[in-house]
């Protein structure tokens, strides 16, 4: 099973005169406490990463069901 890759959708951001790149700011919701208080409100994109995550997880760690 191949490791799930979040996209990466570069976007500079600066504070205080210092720029950087941040490939994953988009994930990040403005209206997270809705998000959370509300799944069906999670990015499409973010929820199929999710999903995918979890089911690597549950794929490398089948072995230790029994512990």
């Amino acid at each position: 099973m191949k490791i799930p890759q979040l996209e990466k959708k570069p976007e500079i951001k600066s504070c205080h005169d210092i720029k950087w790149k941040d490939d994953y700011s988009w994930i990040h919701q403005k209206n997270i406490l809705e998000v959370l208080k509300d799944g069906s409100k999670l990015l499409p994109e973010v929820k199929k990463y999710l999903e995918e995550e979890n089911a690597y997880t549950e794929h490398n760690l089948k072995d230790t069901k029994k512990l």
